[in-house]
């Protein structure tokens, strides 16, 4: 167990999902999913920054 640092471009992400250009977003949901473990886990989130412009440190969170 430990905290993970995960940094992500949501604008990029966001165009190769979806195959377009990101305009705007009001809502950000965060899920933590057991399913495939069978099993119930706790999740905590901390430190989450969006940018306008791409962040040189990384996002901590406790991700997957």
């Amino acid at each position: 167990n430990g905290w993970l640092v995960k940094k992500l471009d949501v604008y990029e992400d966001y165009k190769i999902r979806f195959g377009g250009a990101l305009v705007s977003f009001s809502e950000v949901a965060f899920i933590a999913d057991s399913n495939d473990i069978k099993d119930s886990i706790t999740a905590y989130y901390k430190g989450i920054l969006f940018h306008k412009n791409k962040l040189t440190a990384g996002i901590p969170g406790h991700c997957f």
